[in-house]
């Protein structure tokens, strides 16, 4: 009888309490799934404890009858509250709002029980105990580095500042001697081709014994020639006196050959007796 009681008071919490403006679940649904003892009713809240009440850690109020439990860690929770976790038309799957796991799901076993309400407490009990000490033994190690720590700072003032770390060798200098060299020596070798020029010019050659006219301008003609080179050699560098060089001495033998036909023309009989 007192069952049969309690059950059709229960029926009679099926519609919302006005702890939350809106909810998204059908009413007839809700009073179906408490009909099913799936979920707990929804009891209005009481603001004070008491012996026989379960407090929701969701809206902090207190519940008669018990209230719905989490599948995964077992943590209380009031009908409203759960009604807005989870959500009707979601697909996805919804978190636990206590230890993160998925799937969230909850069962419904009535009201607990003295020996269940000890249990509970017990096993709260011990993980308030755990988070303690493992808090103490995040002190004791936070303690411990700061030790290790001014020791070290200690070690580091009594072997005073380390060593600065090697210089990189300096580069080699730059090479001002050996250019140095080279002007200089470039220098004599244009003092020395400037003698040898005024002492050609100084004593010019003479047509030797047994030449014509035309052999003595020739060796003018070289003479002159030779002058341009020394000249070229002082105002050029070395590649460009080798180039200056053979363009002249293409031009000087192109020179001679022309001549020589041209004295061939004029005087074929020259030739003759000239070979003999």
């Amino acid at each position: 009888g007192n069952k049969l009681t309690r059950s059709s008071n229960d029926s009679k919490f099926t519609k919302p309490t006005g702890l939350y403006p809106t909810c998204e679940w059908d009413e007839k649904t809700v009073k179906k799934l408490i009909n099913k003892k799936k979920i707990a009713p929804r009891y209005p809240g009481r603001e004070d404890g008491g012996p026989d009440l379960d407090e929701c850690p969701i809206c902090f109020l207190w519940y008669p009858g018990g209230l719905n439990r989490s599948k995964c860690c077992r943590q209380p929770i009031c009908t409203e509250c759960f009604l807005q976790f989870k959500k009707p038309t979601s697909h996805k799957p919804v978190q636990c709002p206590f230890c993160n796991a998925f799937n969230y799901a909850v069962k419904y076993s009535g009201s607990v029980t003295k020996e269940e309400r000890e249990a509970i407490e017990q096993e709260e009990q011990k993980v308030i105990e755990a988070k303690i000490r493992m808090r103490q033994e995040e002190i004791v190690r936070d303690a411990e580095r700061v030790k290790e720590l001014a020791v070290e700072r200690e070690r580091r003032a009594r072997e005073g500042p380390p060593p600065p770390p090697p210089r990189a060798p300096s580069p080699p200098p730059a090479p001002r001697q050996s250019s140095r060299h080279e002007e200089e020596r470039r220098r004599e070798e244009r003092s020395r081709h400037d003698a040898e020029r005024h002492q050609r010019r100084r004593t010019p050659p003479r047509s030797p014994r047994g030449h014509d006219a035309r052999g003595h301008q020739y060796q003018q003609q070289q003479h002159h020639y030779e002058e341009r080179r020394d000249d070229r050699r002082r105002e050029h560098g070395d590649a460009q006196l080798r180039e200056a060089e053979g363009r002249a001495s293409y031009a000087d033998e192109r020179e001679e050959r022309r001549r020589h036909d041209r004295d061939r023309e004029r005087d074929p009989r020259g030739d003759r007796n000239r070979d003999r």
